[in-house]
């Protein structure tokens, strides 16, 4: 799917499941590729934009997806509001995407306890205000590399985020250099991270 076009939802697909496919340069409003998918496995993201929400997709779970170069305001690569059965995006990998909230992954849940989780997912050089790679998303078993926001979280942004067993190295903000949360961090590996308050944390 390349280079197509929706004045408002899913640049290319509104309303499927998602398996094997690869989408380039699509644009919409709401979802750059995708919008109101029910699953998205084994496919690849490269340049869709989402004016406002996602980039590349509204979809969960993500399994084994790569998404590099995608943007939009909230969610670079994906955008998701509500409550869903099913809050994972899972062995995927996350490069150059950027956001204002949300560089990579953005969830926003009307909930005091956030609960989509990225486990075992790579995330390198995205980009935005608030939360480079993380906005209102956990983390298990996952690798954080010189993502950087221009304000909180380097890495990761929201309230009452866990993260467990992640790796952080070389990531930046103006506070937070790796994450900006209150909440959990455990067995949680940190190096050469920066900011100008709370180098790993604040």
């Amino acid at each position: 799917f390349k280079d197509n076009y929706a004045g408002y939802w899913g640049g290319a697909i509104y309303r499927a499941y998602v398996y094997n496919s690869t989408f380039i340069g699509n644009t919409a409003c709401y979802g750059g590729a995708l919008w109101f998918c029910h699953a998205c496995e084994n496919s690849i993201f490269i340049s869709n934009q989402g004016y406002l929400y996602g980039g590349a997709i509204n979809t969960a779970p993500i399994v084994n997806c790569t998404f590099i170069g995608n943007y939009a305001k909230n969610g670079g690569a994906f955008f998701m509001k509500g409550v869903y059965d099913i809050h994972e995006c899972i062995d995927s990998t996350f490069i150059n995407n950027t956001a204002t909230y949300g560089g990579a992954l953005y969830y926003n849940v009307e909930s005091s306890n956030p609960n989509f989780t990225a486990i075992n997912c790579d995330f390198t050089n995205n980009n935005a205000l608030y939360g480079g790679a993380l906005y209102g998303i956990n983390s298990t078993d996952s690798r954080f590399s010189n993502n950087s926001a221009s304000e909180n979280g380097g890495a990761m942004y929201g309230e009452n985020l866990n993260a467990s067993k992640s790796i952080f190295i070389g990531n930046k903000a103006l506070k937070g250099g790796a994450i900006s949360a209150n909440g959990d961090v455990n067995s949680c590996i940190f190096i050469d991270n920066h900011a100008d308050e709370g180098s790993a944390i604040s």
